[in-house]
């Protein structure tokens, strides 16, 4: 396994923005923001068709410091008050607890300039 970090970018357009943990990938512990790698986020995740950030493995992935489409924040598992956002998803399985969850606060509140 290995670990990217990932900043700067324009993650945009997709089916998944970034998903993490497919059986066919190495790449199982990304920081996109504000983990171990001291990633500065600083992406713009949005309009992705499924999910701006999707979380299949079994612990917490970091993804704070980024833009996810609306000044609220990312849409997320568990909050029914954003369900309405332009942002895009943060997605991990927290009814049934097969995934580990998305760091994402503090997110931007404006996109950045790339």
């Amino acid at each position: 396994n290995f670990s990217l970090l990932i900043w700067s970018n324009e993650i945009t357009s997709n089916g998944y923005g970034v998903r993490v943990g497919e059986q066919y990938s190495d790449t199982t512990n990304p920081d996109i923001g504000g983990g171990a790698k001291g990633g500065i986020g600083m992406n713009n995740i949005t309009g992705n068709i499924i999910h701006g950030v999707s979380n299949v493995t079994d612990h917490n992935i970091f993804a704070k410091y980024n833009w996810w489409g609306d000044a609220a924040g990312p849409k997320y598992p568990g909050n029914l008050n954003n369900a309405d956002l332009s942002s895009d998803w943060a997605y991990w399985d927290n009814v049934n607890n097969k995934a580990g969850a998305i760091i994402f606060e503090d997110y931007l509140t404006e996109p950045q300039t790339l």
